[in-house]
């Protein structure tokens, strides 16, 4: 059975010096093909100069859908070697009639500030060091009526991007149990999702089939999950009324299956010297080589088996 805490709503402290810094410093690529949306182009400059991608590199979006509710999560991914430590952050699930967008908060408000910049430029801003490297860019895109996903991620500087189609989950909807969660009374359901059987908390309240990660598929969204061996949880902290833009960023990018993007995962993690050469530098005048031990970091679980 999985806990919940009570569930204030969660308040912005102190993000805007990190967002500002990885507003000068980042670039990401998520541009699937599928989804109908419009584009928007906007001038960006940064006094860090070529560092990664240059001045004047244009930030472009799109806008995919139109959110009714935002769902705030606390979640976590453990490390293979213990399911007690892991990787947290906080995560939103922007909830649209046809899509939905789970990404982390600060990557949200980082868009944010791009948007709103309009070719300002940013000096050097210490923080950074904050944002973990491997999940702090992820997104994931669902159409709702026909569970395809867009994900995309940049690890170290190359942006990978690709498309999934989520398999039905036979959910086993228990009625008889229910809790309140952010003052939405909520019923269990069992499922299995690519080897791992997941319980999930979904509320009628909230019309949508819409779900954090890749879980959805019930008849209402998903507020509480995790799998059995607890190897991840999404906490819902609070639930809003939102009318926001759904955005999607545009930026080069490489394709990849799914199956592939977890092994180049496991590169960036067991030998991250020698995956930073490979893909650290996208400035075509500039060569890298390795310096210092490749040493492994801590292997993040892959939930995926199938």
């Amino acid at each position: 059975m999985l806990g919940i805490k009570p569930c204030p709503s969660i308040k912005s402290k102190g993000y805007l010096t990190h967002l500002i810094v990885l507003f000068a410093l980042s670039l990401w690529a998520i541009c699937p093909q599928r989804l109908s949306a419009q584009t928007y182009l906007i001038s960006t400059k940064s006094s860090h100069g070529s560092l990664f991608l240059g001045d004047n590199e244009q930030y472009s979006y799109r806008v995919l859908d139109k959110e009714f509710t935002r769902v705030t999560y606390k979640t976590f991914l453990s490390f293979e070697d213990s399911d007690e430590e892991g990787v947290e952050d906080i995560f939103i699930l922007q909830i649209g009639e046809k899509i939905s967008k789970f990404s982390s908060k600060i990557h949200y408000q980082m868009d944010s500030i791009k948007i709103s910049a309009k070719g300002v430029s940013f000096g050097r801003i210490d923080g950074l060091h904050r944002i973990d490297p491997v999940f702090f860019y992820e997104c994931y895109y669902t159409d709702l009526s026909t569970r395809e996903l867009t994900f995309t991620n940049r690890l170290t500087q190359e942006d990978f991007k690709y498309n999934d189609a989520i398999p039905e989950i036979k959910w086993n909807v228990d009625y008889d149990s229910s809790r309140v969660i952010c003052g939405f009374e909520c019923h269990k359901a069992i499922g299995v999702f690519r080897g791992r059987t997941y319980e999930a908390w979904f509320t009628e309240s909230i019309p949508s089939t819409a779900g954090p990660w890749k879980l959805g598929g019930l008849p209402g969204a998903i507020l509480l999950a995790g799998d059995m061996e607890n190897r991840c949880r999404f906490e819902a902290q609070s639930v809003e009324i939102k009318n926001d833009d759904i955005l999607m960023a545009e930026y080069p990018y490489t394709k990849v299956s799914r199956k592939q993007y977890a092994r180049l995962l496991q590169m960036r993690i067991l030998k991250p010297t020698t995956f930073n050469v490979a893909h650290g530098n996208k400035n075509p005048n500039m060569k890298m080589t390795a310096s210092g031990p490749d040493e492994p970091q801590r292997m993040i679980t892959i939930l995926e088996s199938e």
